[in-house]
């Protein structure tokens, strides 16, 4: 099992990029097959529905979901939706998550912003047929210490958090591939 971890911040100073280091901490901590995907660190096209297919970069990010078990999904939110790169990224990617167990982390400014969350939840639930956790880890400022904020760290509850989803993630692959590979037999 492959667990593909994606940052979808261009913000290197983010705290959802925070959030998918820790996962990926997590999964590594655990011996399990993980990759982090920092889509801040690619010049990734704007999906035009057209061309944006054919540049290379979308076929290099293609094999890495096509080779995941499950993917765990770090996004900002930004006046109370997902941020542009995240939505971009699930637009030049959205087959390749077809049917894969998700998890969704966020990190926003408000506490009120958590729903933003949804939007992506439902898309890829409706769209691509994916089985996301319904328990979400979100991370508001005011869950953060001025130290945290410092430091960059994150808090020992949102680790928490952050152990919890990782291990639902990882048990729900493990059970839902087993249940596809029985459909696929019928």
């Amino acid at each position: 099992m492959h667990i593909l971890i994606i940052s979808s911040s261009l913000n290197k100073e983010s705290r959802s990029r925070l959030l998918a280091e820790a996962a990926a901490e997590q999964f590594k901590a655990l011996q399990l097959s993980c990759e982090l995907l920092d889509i801040g660190e690619y010049e990734i096209p704007l999906c035009d529905g057209d061309r944006c297919f054919q540049h290379p970069l979308v076929s290099v990010i293609n094999d890495k979901l096509e080779r995941a078990s499950a993917i765990i999904l770090a996004m900002p939110i930004y006046n109370f939706a997902l941020s542009a790169a995240a939505k971009n990224f699930v637009e030049l990617t959205g087959e390749r998550w077809r049917g894969k167990v998700v998890g969704l982390m966020a990190a926003a400014g408000g506490n009120r912003s958590y729903m933003g969350i949804m939007t992506m939840a439902s898309s890829l639930m409706l769209d691509y047929h994916c089985l996301v956790v319904p328990e979400f880890v979100f991370a508001a400022t005011s869950d953060f210490t001025e130290e945290e904020r410092l430091s960059k760290t994150l808090p020992p509850d949102i680790l928490e958090r952050i152990m919890k989803l990782g291990a639902t993630v990882a048990s729900l692959a493990k059970c839902w591939n087993t249940v596809r590979e029985e459909l696929d037999m019928v």
